[in-house]
């Protein structure tokens, strides 16, 4: 079946572009190795956008055309953004009947509708579809830090454990955030309304250049403070 390898970012696409057509020409495929393995990144779109359309049109079709007996494939590596909204059209009944064209995303990201998109590749147009997530521990160990958690090994093969977990990791780090937001909102507001009385009361300050830096500077100092503090 056709393979689409979604890439942790631009330089990994690359570096897997490059391995897999050493390793195509290792194996005695020559120059047939760069039709074999096509690239769709980002980088190749912005330095030749008509090889990377031809590069998209030619991932889902059988290497030597329809009429082969035995049909081969092509690897066509792309990194996050040919994992969203790209379209990657299967019309060859025979790859339906092997599961569908095979995504294999090299990194999980923390967002679940970025995932979705991921899985959205494949499966598309009443197709059948299948994906199998190849990960490196390594890339999660900040987040395994933050939350004291590890990413376990998956139970069997059709086990999302660690799917679930790193999208979880994520969930968790948006809420801080928006914690975190929250509070320098509120302390803005805060400081904007002390400002307005001040200014209300004492109008001939904003006419002082020294005044207004030394107003500036302390406001800054206010934005690392809570309500309650400011007050």
């Amino acid at each position: 079946v056709p393979v689409l390898i979604i890439a942790r970012d631009r330089a990994q696409s690359d570096a897997i572009v490059e391995r897999l057509r050493l390793a195509a020409r290792s194996r005695g495929l020559g120059d047939a190795s760069d039709d074999i393995v096509r690239s769709l990144s980002r980088a190749l779109y912005e330095a030749d956008p008509e090889q990377w359309k031809d590069n998209l049109n030619r991932s889902t079709l059988p290497l030597g055309g329809a009429e082969s007996c035995a049909k081969s494939w092509r690897v066509t590596v792309t990194d996050p953004r040919g994992g969203r909204g790209t379209d990657y059209r299967v019309d060859d009944p025979s790859v339906d009947a092997q599961g569908g064209l095979l995504v294999i995303p090299t990194a999980v990201p923390t967002s679940q509708r970025e995932w979705t998109q991921f899985l959205g590749r494949t499966a598309r147009q009443d197709r059948r579809g299948q994906f199998c997530a190849v990960l490196c521990e390594a890339d999660y160990s900040a987040l395994s830090a933050k939350f004291g958690e590890e990413l376990s090994a998956p139970s069997s093969e059709t086990s999302l454990e660690c799917v679930d977990a790193i999208i979880a990791w994520g969930d968790r780090e948006i809420a801080s955030r928006i914690r975190s937001s929250a509070a320098l909102y509120n302390c803005g507001v805060r400081v904007n309304e002390l400002c307005e009385e001040l200014f209300g009361r004492r109008q001939q300050m904003l006419q002082d250049p020294l005044v207004r830096e030394r107003l500036v500077e302390m406001c800054q100092r206010l934005r690392w403070m809570s309500v309650r503090e400011i007050d």
